[in-house]
């Protein structure tokens, strides 16, 4: 049986600080370790400052922190903070009321069903105010508010999708 590392219950300010961290700097995304392997859940954040991350990890309790090689000496040295798995679920769970960009939807979104009646409209993956004309339209037809912020109707026309 395998052993996991339980997540420590984190303060309503570190969870807040840690998201802050996530949606700034980290990602949320499954990755392939072993070809034919599931693909477990992996939440990442990127710093050239390792206290950051250190202070992530020791409020957690788990995950572990990496160097990331540079190539060119005037880049300065970067770090990077994973949790993966049953870790980064129990993560995810503290921080997601917390997150304010896509991680947002990614952490709280249900699986994806396995056929779609209509493709995704292309700004559900553009950057905000990207759009195209029928992207506006779609997004016209599925009853937007212009008085939301543009992340909102993002979130909510595309939460189908993801």
């Amino acid at each position: 049986m395998d052993y996991y590392r339980a997540v420590r219950q984190l303060t309503a300010a570190d969870a807040a600080y840690i998201a802050g961290l996530v949606d700034g700097e980290g990602t949320v995304t499954l990755t392939t370790m072993h070809r034919g392997d599931n693909r477990p859940l992996v939440v990442s954040i990127s710093n050239t400052e390792r206290g950051l991350l250190e202070f992530a990890q020791a409020a957690l309790g788990a995950g572990q922190i990496t160097g990331k090689r540079t190539y060119n000496v005037k880049h300065t040295p970067s770090f990077a903070f994973r949790v993966t798995s049953r870790q980064a679920v129990e993560l995810l769970r503290q921080v997601a009321p917390y997150l304010r960009s896509y991680e947002a939807v990614r952490s709280c979104a249900p699986p994806a069903p396995k056929r779609r009646a209509e493709s995704p409209p292309a700004f559900c993956f553009l950057p905000l105010g990207g759009r195209r004309p029928e992207d506006q339209a779609w997004l016209m037809r599925n009853q937007t508010s212009p008085t939301r912020s543009k992340l909102e109707q993002r979130s909510s026309a595309c939460a189908e999708f993801l």
